[in-house]
């Protein structure tokens, strides 16, 4: 497993361990992209969807059709929903 390069010291020793537990589960998550993209994080995929959402609000809030059919949105719509799920 790694070991990230994110620190925290306290004096309190418990605040100490529990950052120690919460960045072992962090990077518990990470694996290599089998498409080349490098590493991310199984445990944020479901903030992917809510960015999917946001981007829809946007558009119902603006009207603008770049929400919906520009290039880089579709792909990142196509790679979380397909790629990322299948």
């Amino acid at each position: 497993m790694e070991t990230g390069t994110i620190t925290f010291k306290s004096s309190i020793q418990k605040l100490n361990q529990g950052f120690e537990w919460a960045k072992a589960q962090a990077l518990s998550y990470v694996r290599e992209d089998e498409n080349g993209a490098g590493k991310w994080y199984e445990a944020a995929l479901p903030g992917s969807f809510e960015v999917i959402v946001a981007y829809y609000e946007q558009y119902l809030w603006t009207g603008d059709t770049d929400y919906l059919k520009n290039p880089v949105f579709t792909k990142y719509y196509s790679q979380t929903c397909e790629e990322q799920i299948l």
